[in-house]
């Protein structure tokens, strides 16, 4: 199953809305959506987890470009809506310390403004 993509715009923050899986499938298609975004001019970037349902760490590692790449264009990240599995992941990679990761879309679109 690979991942499927879409984009949603709240404002000024472009909301990615991956569905299926974050894995060696999944996180290189992720990462290349995520890098057009960014080389588009998008600079607020929320990534609504909500319909992924596994993460890998290629699928932490896609996330961490992301933001970084974002960062270094002076723009915002954040994460929201990691199921239980999911922030489990995340909590053991200590992802958590490197990106905002919300409990929901409205907290994290103010995050990433």
């Amino acid at each position: 199953m690979s991942i499927e993509i879409t984009f949603e715009q709240s404002g000024t923050v472009t909301i990615a809305v991956p569905r299926g899986r974050l894995d060696t499938i999944g996180a290189p298609q992720f990462g290349t959506a995520m890098t057009e975004q960014i080389a588009n001019g998008t600079r607020h970037l929320v990534v609504d987890l909500a319909g992924v349902v596994f993460v890998s760490s290629m699928g932490i590692r896609s996330l961490l470009i992301a933001a970084e790449e974002l960062g270094r264009h002076g723009g915002k990240f954040a994460v929201c809506h990691t199921s239980d599995a999911v922030v489990g992941v995340l909590d053991v990679a200590g992802v958590g310390k490197m990106l905002a990761l919300c409990p929901t879309r409205d907290e994290a679109l103010a995050a990433a403004l």
